[in-house]
Order: structure tokens, then sequence, then C-alpha cells
């Protein structure tokens, strides 16, 4: 990852440096998906990074504020899901879903992500074909600590970039 390792922060699951790449997966005795986030406050920003996946169940991009998730790109084998989350969790607050879309990512391939987020507006493009966005008021809050996720056994990440962007 392009982050020194001591900036990221590993909450959950097995993280792995290889010469591939971080090699990640859940452990069940965690209850929860591998997750590890970048200490790191974001205004307008650009992140991109490949992942393969290598069995897992899911991968995903998280962008939080200070306290709670503000939006994500959810990837399985099978889909890609590009959405606002639910940032109260109990309402009355609901996640909103920009993109749902069908499509394969086959084990053992990579693939590229890039996330942009300026004011009020979130753009993913997934291999340069795939791309879904939307608007959202909560978007222009700071944002914090981006992070990777992965459900199951295993991904692995690379080249992980994140810049800051400024409205064209």
């Amino acid at each position: 990852l392009a982050a020194k390792p001591a900036e990221w922060k590993i909450a959950k699951g097995k993280w792995e440096r290889t010469a591939e790449g971080i090699k990640v997966e859940e452990l069940p005795a965690d209850n929860h998906g591998a997750a590890g986030r970048l200490n790191q406050k974001l205004g307008d920003f650009i992140i991109a990074f490949d992942f393969r996946f290598d069995g897992a169940k899911s991968v995903s991009l998280s962008i939080n504020d200070a306290k709670e998730h503000v939006a994500r790109v959810l990837i399985t084998p099978s889909a890609c899901r590009i959405q606002r989350d639910d940032h109260d969790h109990d309402g009355p607050d609901k996640a909103v879903v920009f993109l749902n879309q069908a499509e394969k990512f086959a084990p053992g391939t990579w693939h590229h992500v890039v996330l942009e987020m300026v004011g009020d507006t979130m753009v993913a493009t997934l291999d340069g074909k795939i791309s879904g966005f939307g608007s959202d008021a909560l978007f222009k809050s700071e944002k914090a600590n981006p992070g990777l996720t992965c459900a199951g056994q295993t991904a692995t990440f690379r080249n992980f970039q994140l810049w800051s962007a400024k409205p064209e």
C-alpha cells in the first residue's frame, strides 16, 4: 500500500504483506469481515487501488466521517454496488444505492477501482467501464479513515493511492 504501514490500522482479520500485495482474510473468531483503515482526514479526494478475489465473498472500499459510515464501493464476484451508507443506523436515514450491477469478477484476476468524492458528488469506476455516481449533502462533510474490507477467504489488494481533489 502506498501509505506508510504505521498509518494503517488493522481492526479485524488477517493482513499479510506478500510480493503480490496485501493478502487479506476474514477470521471466523472476529465475527466481522476483515477491516483495515488509513488514519487520514479527507476533504475532496480520489482513491485508486487494485484488488483480486482469491476466494473472498466480497471486498469494499468504505468511507467514514469522524463517527459513522458515509459511502462505499462493494464488490462481490458477481456484482458491484456503489452507495451512500445508512449514516445513523437507527433511522430515519437509509442507505441510497446509486448502482447495483451484475458483473463477473473472475478469481485470480486483477481489477482496478477509482473513487472520486468532490463536494456533494461521488463517482466510482471499476476497470474503466463500470461507473456509478450520486450526490448527497452528507458527502460535503469532512471524511476520515478510508478503509478496505474483505468478507470470507481471501482477497489481495495492491497499488492503493490517495490524492486530494478540487472541483473543476
